[in-house]
């Protein structure tokens, strides 16, 4: 069975991964604990949604950090210090400092966001990096342009007037939609979200441009969708919810499986005491033979096996088994079933070989293939399978029933903690309600046999006389009849019925042919309308007159 991880498993695959498992691993482990989803079509949806989401909230917790960015933009700040005729500062200028200008200036900004690579102690312009959020930040440009000015006590005045703040090149725009922009910072956050065996696509530069384009057409995409009012569509924001919704179903069961302790090595231990039986070996023998038309013959056979004459020169001389004649005879190895690979079951023929023993040649045996004369090769006899042997399967297997077990206790738990009430006469009714008449009308398309279609087609027409696929379920019923079933009066019945109820149905005519030449040579040239016959929508063909019938 096909599924997509939904963690990163050990043994399995990273999170996104599409991965083969058996299917009862898959529908008792991975699936009820969220840890995976089938796969095909929907659930690849699923998935591509949510991680479109989950990217897009990760989008707006930096639209506040661009934004004070933003604003940061074109603002200087002058810092007025001390300093000698050498332009060296009689202290230095701190993260302290620039955050009191920055202040004055209107900009409230943290003084431990303010990344200097050490205190200012010269004159000058310089670069100050701004730590706005993770990879968002502000620099000050740096100039080497002094700024001196004498106070009153004839000594220089620092002057400190930083640079519009600029984006770093992790947050440098590749391109603008829009009001939107996508950075190298986007897209590498992108790339790091991928499984690790996918991620190699795009370390290369048609790979990025690949990623790239994407993105554009993403965001282009959904600007559009959300110019004609997509999102505010009923059905859209009913489907987003339920996606939301698993998304943190999923999430919270994960974390209370998470805390559902691993089965130990003792354990496993008393299971594999417990179950002994189901890690036995059976005996197996392995033999050849010498098979035979007539018991004289094989009895010949033995005598001469008994007077040393070479075995395998008898087996080619005188063995009727074509398939087995080439190789000395050798039918392989059998348990005491007696299912052999080449004589099918021989249950009789193999207890005789274990009654007979390692390295003893005997007969006549009869079957159903012939008469044989038997060599015993080896036998090994019943045995068990070591612990460490089963070991990890056991593992597995305690692991499994415990999670469902876990899980059952959980859900328990959280029903009684959070307070279900069911309305039982509420629930019958949601249970007993009527299929709908298109429903009815592809079940008995998929159903089986000519008859079972028929009776199906029919039950449709008694609950749903009007529907917009009755008469088409009519139609059917007289095409299986004449078509399958060759019942011709049965079919014009139904034809004539249809004709009866529903004279204006598109169908009408085709009932009418039907009525008129399904008795004749002639093949309707509507054969492939919706039928569910064998030879739905093949080509015309010929059918004999039915003896007895109408011309």
């Amino acid at each position: 069975m096909d599924i997509i991880l939904l963690e990163d498993l050990e043994g399995l695959g990273a999170k996104g991964s599409l991965v083969h498992v058996k299917p009862g691993y898959a529908r008792n482990y991975l699936l009820p604990l969220r840890l995976a989803i089938a796969a095909g079509d929907k659930a690849a949806n699923l998935y591509q949604e949510l991680e479109r989401q989950r990217l897009a909230q990760a989008d707006k917790r930096l639209v506040q950090a661009r934004a004070e960015a933003a604003k940061l933009d074109g603002v200087e700040i002058n810092i007025a210090a001390e300093a000698n005729e050498e332009d060296t500062l009689f202290g230095s200028v701190t993260s302290a400092d620039v955050a009191a200008a920055l202040a004055k200036a209107g900009h409230d900004v943290d003084k431990r966001r303010i990344e200097l690579p050490e205190h200012v102690k010269q004159l000058g312009r310089y670069d100050v990096p701004i730590r706005i959020f993770q990879e968002v930040t502000a620099t000050v440009d740096r100039e080497n342009e002094q700024h001196r000015e004498h106070d009153e006590g004839g000594r220089y005045a620092a002057r400190k007037p930083p640079a519009a703040p600029a984006v770093s090149d992790s947050n440098r725009v590749l391109a603008r939609i829009g009001k939107e922009t996508i950075t190298r910072a986007d897209l590498d956050r992108r790339i790091a979200d991928l499984p690790e065996q996918v991620r190699a696509n795009y370390s290369t530069p048609d790979g990025r441009r690949q990623l790239l384009d994407r993105a554009i057409e993403e965001k282009v995409w959904l600007q559009a969708a959300t110019k004609k009012g997509v999102p505010d569509r009923p059905q859209v924001k009913r489907q987003i919810e339920q996606q939301r919704r698993d998304f943190l179903i999923r999430t919270y069961v994960g974390e209370v499986m998470a805390q559902n302790p691993a089965p130990t090595d003792s354990e496993a231990r008393v299971y594999y005491d417990a179950h002994a039986d189901d890690y036995k070996m059976p005996a197996t023998i392995t033999l050849r033979h010498i098979q035979t038309k007539t018991r004289d013959d094989a009895r010949r056979v033995l005598t001469w096996t008994k007077g040393k004459m070479d075995w395998n020169r008898l087996v080619q001389r005188y063995s009727t088994d074509s398939l087995t004649r080439a190789n000395g005879g050798s039918i392989g190895s059998v348990t005491r079933d007696g299912m052999f690979s080449t004589l099918g079951a021989q249950p009789a023929l193999a207890e005789s070989a274990f009654a007979l023993g390692a390295g003893k040649i005997g007969g006549p045996f009869r079957t159903d293939r012939g008469w044989h004369v038997i060599k015993v090769e080896t036998l090994k006899p019943e045995s068990s399978r070591p612990f460490d042997q089963v070991r990890s399967g056991i593992m597995r297997q305690l692991g499994s029933q415990r999670s469902q077990e876990y899980y059952k206790a959980q859900l328990d738990a959280a029903r009684a903690s959070v307070g279900v009430k069911a309305d039982s006469a509420a629930i019958e009714s949601f249970l007993s309600q009527k299929k709908s008449p298109r429903d009815m009308f592809q079940e008995a398309q998929s159903a089986g046999a000519a008859a079972k279609r028929i009776e199906l087609y029919k039950k449709l027409l008694d609950e749903y006389p009007s529907s917009e696929v009755s008469a088409q379920a009519q139609f059917m019923v007289g095409f299986i009849y004449s078509e399958e079933v060759k019942n011709y009066d049965e079919a014009e019945k139904a034809f004539r019925q249809l004709l009866k109820r529903y004279p204006d149905s598109e169908l009408a005519a085709s009932a009418q042919w039907m009525v008129e030449h399904m008795r004749t040579e002639e093949a309707p040239s509507f054969v492939n309308t919706q039928a569910d016959s064998g030879r739905r929508g093949g080509p015309p063909r010929k059918r004999k007159s039915a003896p007895g019938k109408k011309p």
